[in-house]
């Protein structure tokens, strides 16, 4: 009766081993990738909500937008006006997001308006 493994079966459990780690880690390394991707989508969604509740609590802001058509709010505005909490962090690299977001008329229905974030670069 021997004891311990041969080195051709040590070799073969190393070898299966090397082959399920190159499969695991790049399919990790993805899904980390996308979560991060959501993370931003969420935050940017978030950042567009605030936008909108400062546009409801500042009534001036309407007739600019009708007068222009357009209005950019910035993010420091938002923190300004205790909407948002900051700083707010971009997910994707950790940094501080500085962007604004555009309020415009929706050309469908004046009614609405549409909401898109925008980074400074």
């Amino acid at each position: 009766m021997k004891n311990g493994f041969t080195l051709i079966e040590l070799l073969a459990v190393i070898f299966i081993l090397g082959v399920l780690s190159a499969i695991v880690v790049p399919n990790l390394f993805n899904t980390y990738k996308d979560k991060q991707l959501e993370l931003y989508d969420n935050t940017v969604s978030e950042i567009e909500r605030y936008a909108s509740i400062y546009v409801v609590n500042n009534p001036s802001v309407f007739k600019e937008i009708e007068t222009n058509g357009s209005i950019n709010i910035s993010i420091s505005e938002l923190c300004d006006s205790k909407i948002a909490t900051c700083p707010i962090t971009d997910p994707r690299d950790e940094s501080i997001m500085d962007g604004y977001v555009k309020v415009s008329v929706d050309s469908n229905n004046i009614e609405n308006y549409i909401y898109e974030y925008f980074e400074n670069n």
